[in-house]
């Protein structure tokens, strides 16, 4: 059961972080306010930057999914291949990466029932994460390429955890 459940939280990690190339330097990575989390969610899948992306966890959940892959430094390097593998297809299909722009244009707040349970999970795969909010995140985005633009919306489920706000699920950006 641990294995499923590590694979689950690789698979979102991975889900969270396919994207783009992005050449800005200017990402506000504040996690304590839903906005810089979001802004973090692109500037990690337009940089294909592992770091960055393993911010979207917390310690405790990266250190969780490491102990799936046996090492942190064979973790980032499934990752990073992983990463590579989407921003070449991207690239192939759409041509270079420009830019990315995005909105916030729906946030929906978890029950306290809704958060219990979101917790439960945490506690039944000894993560130790205290979850004090739970929420939902529409964001309309474009992504500019050489050749071509996708428009779309994405939705984005962050928890906050010790006065910051981490990644729980997201549908990706393609």
């Amino acid at each position: 059961m641990k294995k499923v459940i590590a694979l689950l939280l690789c698979a979102l990690l991975l889900g969270a972080v396919v994207g783009c190339g992005d050449d800005s330097d200017s990402a506000a990575t504040n996690q304590s306010k839903v906005d810089g989390a979001v802004e973090l969610f692109f500037k990690a899948s337009c940089e294909a930057d592992v770091d960055a992306a393993l911010d979207l966890y917390t310690d405790e959940m990266v250190d969780y999914m490491e102990d799936y892959y046996g090492s942190r430094s064979e973790m980032k390097d499934d990752l990073e291949s992983e990463l590579e593998s989407e921003l070449d297809a991207a690239e192939d299909e759409y041509g270079k990466f420009e830019r990315y722009e995005y909105e916030i244009v729906d946030t929906n707040s978890y029950d306290d029932d809704e958060v219990d349970e979101i917790q439960e999970r945490f506690d039944s795969m000894n993560v130790d994460v205290k979850v004090t909010s739970v929420k939902e995140v529409e964001v309309e985005y474009t992504i500019y390429f050489e050749d071509d633009e996708i428009e779309d919306t994405t939705t984005l489920i962050l928890f906050k955890a010790d006065g910051k706000w981490y990644m729980l699920d997201s549908e990706g950006i393609f």
